[in-house]
């Protein structure tokens, strides 16, 4: 488990519970839409003026961009990156999203792709959840001027088994 992105879950958590964890302009920013747990739906918002670049989810620079980060009923806070994957082809592809825009992704933690840390009890429903956007400097990142950096959502709050899905407030 990467302990800098622990931190920064942590620190979020606790500095951000009521307020905005990212700027709202000249940024990425990635927004959990809604939950239905185990499943999120999450936009990745472009907030500058210009096209944003952003790593596939089908490369080995962009599989691994998003992790999902809960605090359990206990105050634990878990972080869940992607599981490792093989690359058969992997080429640096990317996409853009325009100013303004933003890119939707679905997460069910429940597919196989996420690392889910031993003990860890899907059924066993989260007080808040997260996601982190991190994307590390390569050279391939300097060629393609791809979106390099670390931004974390909003906390939300997950709704109870049986509860209607909240959607957080805009």
């Amino acid at each position: 488990m990467d302990r800098g992105i622990v931190a920064v879950c942590m620190v979020t958590l606790v500095s951000c519970l009521s307020q905005a964890a990212q700027p709202k302009d000249g940024t990425l920013c990635p927004v959990v839409e809604s939950v239905s747990w185990p499943q999120l739906r999450v936009k990745i918002v472009n907030a500058t003026n210009e096209p944003v670049r952003l790593w596939k989810d089908s490369n080995s620079w962009g599989y691994y961009k998003i992790s999902v980060c809960l605090v359990q009923k206990k105050g634990k806070v878990v972080q869940i990156p992607k599981k490792p994957a093989d690359f058969t082809k992997n080429g640096p592809q990317f996409f853009e999203i325009g100013p303004g825009e933003s890119s939707e992704t679905r997460i069910d933690l429940k597919d196989g792709y996420w690392a889910l840390p031993e003990g860890l009890d899907l059924e066993d429903w989260p007080v808040f959840v997260s996601v982190v956007l991190n994307v590390e400097s390569t050279p391939e990142a300097k060629e393609f001027k791809t979106w390099v950096g670390t931004r974390v959502s909003e906390w939300v709050d997950v709704p109870k088994k049986g509860d209607i899905p909240v959607l957080p407030k805009k």
